[in-house]
């Protein structure tokens, strides 16, 4: 159970990374000009940010103090994913509401 443990937080801090890299990073325009949706989303990723930090720093704890309680583990990939059902509707309800630059 505590590779699950590190392994979870391990997936969850390359999420993270993997988000920043791919997406936030690449937000705006070439000169620099940012919409008001990639003005939200860099706010959301820097809250949802922080939520899955203490949650892979949360797996690596319980992975170094409890050998096999496995419903550590279920609660902490239980926190995970209702922390990213949350992100998802967050970022649907900014999508709808915010302008993201398509003009036409």
């Amino acid at each position: 159970m505590r590779l699950r443990l590190v392994l979870l937080g391990i997936a969850i801090l390359a999420a993270i990374a993997a988000a920043y890299v791919l997406h936030i990073r690449w937000l705006g325009f070439p000169d620099g000009t940012l919409t008001e949706l990639d003005r939200a989303e860099r706010a959301l990723f820097r809250c949802a940010a922080v939520p899955g930090v203490v949650i892979a720093v949360a797996a690596f704890a319980a992975a170094r103090w409890r050998t096999s309680d496995k419903r550590t583990f279920w609660v902490l990939a239980g926190a995970t994913a209702v922390e990213v059902l949350v992100v998802m509707a967050i970022d649907i309800a900014l999508r709808l509401a915010c302008d993201h630059g398509v003009g036409g």
